[in-house]
């Protein structure tokens, strides 16, 4: 379900096997800030701030090819509106937590992929 598929990438980035890189090294680069923003977001309880480090983020992942990681950012943005204690998105953002490494190890073994690709 959260897996990039590079065929759909290649064809969006217009074969550029290189900007597909690029892309990934500057999602690998930012994983530990967006991570952090995301974190400290949630613990500061409040809804608008991590609504805001949500927004922020969110488009990185259609630009690796995860847009229904995007997708689940801006549903948890909804939510944001709706709630008065950032806690009660516990389980959502503990789910979070768990599609952004799902993203990073995808995104490092796509890289691997193609960089074996190209050497070959």
């Amino acid at each position: 379900m959260y897996q990039i598929d590079l065929e759909e990438l290649t064809t969006f980035y217009n074969n550029s096997l290189d900007s597909i890189i690029e892309i990934f090294d500057e999602f690998l680069i930012g994983y530990d800030q967006i991570k952090t923003d995301l974190i400290h977001g949630y613990e500061s309880n409040q809804p608008l701030e991590l609504k805001g480090h949500l927004h922020h983020h969110s488009p990185m992942f259609s630009y690796i090819g995860l847009a229904n990681i995007t997708y689940y950012f801006q549903q948890l943005e909804k939510k944001c509106l709706e709630i008065k204690n950032v806690q009660e998105l516990e389980p959502e953002f503990k789910e979070l937590l768990r599609l952004l490494e799902i993203a990073k190890t995808e995104v490092e073994q796509k890289k691997q992929i193609i960089v074996i690709s190209e050497n070959s």
